[in-house]
Parts: C-alpha cells; sequence; structure tokens
C-alpha cells in the first residue's frame, strides 16, 4: 500500500469512527448544554438501546442481514420504535430522578445520575444475563471499490461507512437546529440553578425534551453498525463492548 493510499485509508477510518464517537458525545452535549446535567446514565441508555433494537430484530424474525425491502422499512422501523423505547425511558428517568431535584444542591442530581446509571446496568444484566451477547450484522457489508466500481484497490471502503456518515451528518445538522432556532435552546441559567430560568420554555419542560431527544440519540448511534464487529456486552460496562474482526 502505498503512502497515498495509507493516508486516504487511515482518513476514512477516522472519519468514520469520529462519527461513531460524535453521535455519543452528542447526547452528552445536549444535556449538559441545555440543562447543565452530566448524565451518567446516557451511556447505560445506549446500552439499553442495542439490546432493545435486537430484541425487535428478534420479534420481527429478522435478527440477521437485512436486504432489498428489508432495509428501506424494517431497519428504518427498527430504528424509529427503538429511539421512542428510549426516549421514553429518558423522560421517565427525567420525572422519576432529576426533576424533583431541579433545585437541589448541586451535586444530588449528580449522584443520582450515577444512581440512575447502576440501575440500568443491573436491570439489563436481569434481563439478558452477564453474557456477551454478539449484535447481527443488519447491514449488508459491500465493498464499494471492488464490487461497484471493479478496481483493483488495497483501499477498504464499505456501505457500512456510508451508513455511519449518513447517519451523523443529518443529526448534527438537527442539533444545531434544535440549540439555535427553537426555544428549547439552551437557557442562560440551568434548571438544577437556583436562578430565574430564561425566557421561553419552562426549565422542566426544557429538560424533559432534552433527555427523551438524548435517549433516542444514543439509540440512533446503537442501531448504525459500526465499521468494524460489534459486540453488546449487557452491564459490563457503561458502553458497548466492541470488537476489531
Amino acid at each position: 500500500m502505498d503512502w497515498h493510499e495509507v493516508l486516504i485509508q487511515q482518513t476514512v477510518n477516522g472519519v468514520t469512527r469520529g462519527a461513531v464517537f460524535a453521535l455519543i458525545a452528542l447526547g452528552y452535549t445536549m444535556v449538559y448544554g441545555i440543562i447543565g446535567l452530566i448524565n451518567f446514565a446516557h451511556g447505560d441508555v445506549f446500552m439499553l438501546g442495542l439490546f432493545i433494537s435486537l430484541s425487535y430484530l428478534t420479534l420481527l424474525g429478522m435478527a440477521t442481514t437485512l436486504h432489498g425491502w428489508q432495509l428501506v422499512i424494517v431497519l428504518p422501523a427498527v430504528f424509529l420504535a427503538t429511539m421512542l423505547t428510549t426516549g421514553m425511558i429518558n423522560v421517565v428517568i427525567d420525572r422519576v430522578a432529576y426533576r424533583p431535584l431541579r433545585h437541589a444542591f448541586r451535586l444530588a442530581p449528580l449522584i443520582t445520575a450515577i444512581g440512575v446509571s447502576f440501575m440500568l446496568e443491573n436491570l439489563t444484566l436481569i434481563w439478558k444475563g452477564p453474557a456477551p451477547i454478539a449484535y447481527p450484522d443488519v447491514f449488508p457489508s459491500v465493498d464499494i471499490l471492488r464490487e461497484w466500481f471493479g478496481l483493483d484497490s488495497l483501499l477498504f471502503i464499505t456501505t457500512k461507512d456510508l451508513l455511519v456518515l449518513a447517519g451523523t451528518i443529518p443529526l448534527m445538522i438537527g442539533l444545531q437546529y434544535f440549540v439555535t432556532r427553537t426555544r428549547s435552546r439552551r437557557p442562560s441559567s440551568s434548571p438544577f440553578s437556583s436562578e430565574a430560568p430564561s425566557r421561553g420554555r419552562p426549565a422542566s419542560s426544557r429538560g424533559s425534551t432534552t433527555t427523551s431527544g438524548c435517549g433516542g440519540w444514543a439509540t440512533r448511534r446503537a442501531c448504525v453498525p459500526s465499521p468494524r464487529r460489534f459486540w453488546a456486552a449487557s452491564g459490563a460496562c457503561r458502553a458497548p463492548r466492541w470488537a476489531v474482526s
């Protein structure tokens, strides 16, 4: 492999992996930037979204590589259903755990977020058990240069790389619009602060909207196949383990 091929390959690897990390980071950014809370449970919702999406795929009998109409209908439907489910989970967490502490001292929500994280991990352990579970390779991996263009190149660029970018860029644009153009944008004071909230929607409403959106955001990343093989280990860590095959 020549130096320019190495440069191109590493650029592709860096952009796709960076897009994966960006989707996770955007959820943390939304919560901390809008409601001023470090949500330690975000990674656990991410992990939970994996198992929920896997449950939906298993329920539909399609926990395998999808083709044709399945990619157009089944995959987006599972994306949407899982995002709605984890969004609802985050709303429940906000109503039960975070909202009562809106005006408490700042350490209380932080400790509560850690407690919610442990709770989600242990509930998932009860649900799925401690053994690692291999997430099915639902999106077909096609070598674009060789199979589509017939080029004999050492570069390895797959359809999964394109899917990661196609899933990340619209969400980044959507977040930019949400933060800069909607009434739920970043307030001048945190809902967890004793200061008066800024004009616009009430702090409690902003908190529910933000946590709900972050639940869907985490799941959107969880449902996006990694460019490399992806393993989910229930409760083993706050974000699922992945291994390069």
